[in-house]
């Protein structure tokens, strides 16, 4: 593992000491010891801690690494504080004073309940690791900063903060801890002991680096050095960057890097790669208008609850209008998914043991295979046409096929009684009024105290309120999820006559 470079850095911190013992001889930076660990640097800087670094410097990285060493402190001593890991980049969405958001993120990151997590803070229990403070929104980066700070004022307690250097220099406020340190770059003898130490898979990449000056300067920080190294891994020297200024070079590392991590999918399914590098500009897209850069897959649950019951929506419910329910757009979403990989797998089969040549990229794979193996092929797909065919005119695989083709809406309804006796039948695109909400918690707000008075309703329907054309649909689905399992126990019966213990070549 490559020992990273730091450098004290006494010129981006307030810290009383400064400002009491101040001096005009004080070099502000100075290079730790060859070899330095964060560990260390963290124990000479007491009780708070910057790290700085340049774009994919590995602060991060330096963080986790600080992360585990602290852990296993607090393993072996009860007294010492629980480090953990938050992401900054959300506090921007609120400004809330430091300790209300920390307690917020506790409970989304960690499932810690909210007052339990509160009551820790109060305590000093945990040792705070906060990355992504440039990852702030500019506008609101200073007063993150004076934030911090006002917690220090609070909480006597250890702190980390990571943040990229320029856009922390660009603030007029700097952080009130002990020390702060910064990462150096790489040296270009480190690049290239460590590409060494990989061995023959880095060959063509330690040729490019003697003749492509642009490409040796971009490999100074660890981010690139990992990419290219995932990226051009037994690669011929053709397939690497040659010429061109940084930002194309760049340009052509990550292009060909999404196209080699999209090529390394064990399954091939129904989806191409352009579908999937659509699905996760889209994902980018809607994190950064939620000022996030962490996705948590197990927080997808959360569209599920109902708005929020604030005096705003309560006041609008009490007039008869209609909030969105969020729970309505995920559930149909998740059935859209549940489908679509169910219908999935005879196409997969089909790709695998067959003659799938839906594609020129498939018939090219197709035409390089053996005449044997073609012939077999064909033979298993004539006699997996039947039970194919016949999973796919399936109810639940053309429910499948007007969503995904977008020729209309799956025929899925939900009947929900509200709170007066009148009973909604909701489609996925015609929702429940949330008029119709969960029982409403008043809390010490008076302004709800009449609404809290009202029984509850049951908005959230249970799995027996969904049918699909007039049919229960979990039951469907059920009997859908073992047809699949019965086509996968005849497509293994057929490749067994067919195939038997010959190689097959896998889809490329």
């Amino acid at each position: 593992m490559m020992v990273l470079g730091l450098q004290e850095r006494i010129d981006v911190i307030r810290s009383s000491a400064q400002l009491v013992f101040r001096r005009t001889d004080i070099v502000p930076e100075t290079p730790l010891s060859p070899g330095t660990t964060i560990l260390r640097a963290y124990d000479n800087a007491g009780q708070g801690l910057l790290i700085l670094g340049g774009p994919g410097a590995g602060k991060t990285t330096l963080l986790l690494e600080l992360a585990q060493e602290l852990l296993t402190r607090a393993q072996n001593d009860p007294q010492h504080p629980i480090p953990v890991i938050l992401n900054l980049s959300s506090w921007a969405s609120k400004k809330a004073p430091l300790a209300s958001w920390l307690a917020d993120q506790l409970r989304l990151v960690y499932g810690i309940p909210l007052r339990l997590s509160q009551t820790l803070l109060e305590q000093d229990y945990w040792l705070l690791l906060l990355d992504g403070l440039d990852e702030v929104k500019a506008s609101a980066r200073s007063q993150c900063i004076e934030a911090i700070n006002l917690y220090r004022e609070e909480h006597f307690a250890p702190l980390v903060v990571c943040s990229r250097r320029d856009e922390y220099a660009m603030q007029h406020a700097q952080l009130a801890l002990s020390s702060a340190v910064e990462i150096q770059p790489l040296q270009e003898q480190e690049v290239m002991t460590y590409l060494k130490g990989i061995g023959k898979p880095m060959a063509t990449v330690r040729a490019a680096l003697r003749s492509n000056p642009v490409l040796k300067q971009l490999l100074t920080t660890p981010r690139w050095l990992s990419l290219v190294i995932l990226t051009y891994r037994d690669k011929a020297i053709r397939d690497l960057p040659q010429l061109g200024t940084a930002e194309q070079q760049q340009q052509h590392i990550l292009e060909r890097y999404v196209e080699r991590m999209l090529e390394q999918r064990t399954t091939k399914g129904h989806f191409v790669s352009t579908q999937a590098r659509s699905w996760l500009v889209w994902l980018a897209q809607q994190m950064q208008k939620r000022s996030q850069t962490e996705f948590f897959l197990e927080q997808m649950g959360k569209a599920l609850l109902p708005p929020d019951r604030n005096p705003i929506n309560v006041a609008l419910e009490s007039t008869g209008a209609i909030i969105e329910t969020r729970w309505q757009r995920s559930f149909y979403a998740n059935l859209d998914a549940f489908l679509a990989m169910v219908r999935s797998v005879p196409e997969i089969i089909q790709a695998c043991f067959g003659a799938d040549l839906g594609s020129r990229e498939m018939k090219a794979w197709f035409n390089r295979l053996t005449p044997a193996e073609q012939t077999r092929r064909k033979n298993f797909a004539a006699k997996f046409k039947t039970v194919h065919d016949t999973f796919r005119a399936l109810p639940l695989s053309n429910a499948r096929n007007i969503s995904l083709h977008r020729t209309g809406i799956a025929p899925v309804e939900v009947n929900i009684t509200g709170r007066f006796g009148v009973s909604h039948i909701c489609t996925p695109i015609k929702h429940v009024p949330t008029s119709e909400s969960a029982h409403i918690i008043a809390g010490d707000d008076p302004a709800l105290q009449w609404a809290a008075t009202l029984p509850p309703d049951p908005v959230q329907p249970t799995w027996t309120d969904f049918k699909i054309d007039g049919k229960p649909l979990f039951p469907e689905c059920q009997a859908y999820l073992q047809e699949a399992r019965n086509l996968v126990a005849q497509a293994r019966s057929i490749s067994q006559n067919i195939h038997g213990n010959n190689t097959l070549t896998p889809p490329s």
